[in-house]
């Protein structure tokens, strides 16, 4: 988005980033190889995406994060809320609203695509509805608080940090409502 200088943050160990992009490798490789004696496009292109994921996340070394606000600086204080930060908050609030929102939405096109697929394909009807529902929830859950730059809802500052859904950011205390607070 804009110029940041957001905090380090320290990766997974070598020998599990090596693992997980060996596993990433593997997964890919057995779809690819897997194909032209089994045809099926289903387990291709879902070897194609877990595979890719692993390694990626190997390959950076954990979870990259998304930024709420485009010009990110680290806080003065940090008991004050800037209006950078409030503008941060609105964003991960419409994150939310996008992830719940999208998740009757995605059943509602799941049911869509059962009644157009006649001969059907009950596993490529998960892929089209999973991989958009992932990407929207990972979206919020990967946001950046906008307060400390640090993923809002991880408890650790590494990249491999699992994630807990939470109303506070779990470094520096900011809570997911204080957009409203004066």
């Amino acid at each position: 988005m804009g110029e940041h200088n957001y905090p380090d943050r320290s990766m997974a160990p070598r020998w599990a980033r090596y693992l997980c992009m060996g596993f990433g490798l593997f997964v890919v490789l057995g779809g690819v190889f897997s194909a032209p004696r089994q045809p099926d496009l289903f387990m291709l292109v879902t070897s194609l995406l877990v595979g890719g994921t692993w390694f990626a996340f190997g390959k950076y070394g954990g979870l990259p994060l998304v930024e709420t606000v485009a010009r990110w600086q680290p806080p003065t204080v940090l008991t004050e809320i800037t209006s950078v930060q409030r503008q941060g908050l609105v964003v991960m609030r419409r994150r939310k609203w996008t992830m719940w929102a999208a998740i009757p939405a995605t059943l509602g096109l799941a049911a869509l695509l059962v009644a157009f697929e006649p001969v059907g394909r009950p596993e490529m009807i998960l892929l089209v509805a999973a991989v958009p529902i992932a990407f929207i929830n990972f979206r919020y859950l990967l946001s950046r608080c906008p307060r400390c730059g640090y993923g809002f809802f991880t408890r650790s500052r590494s990249r491999a940090a699992p994630l807990h859904l939470a109303s506070v950011c779990g470094h520096c205390g900011l809570s997911l409502h204080a957009y409203s607070e004066e």
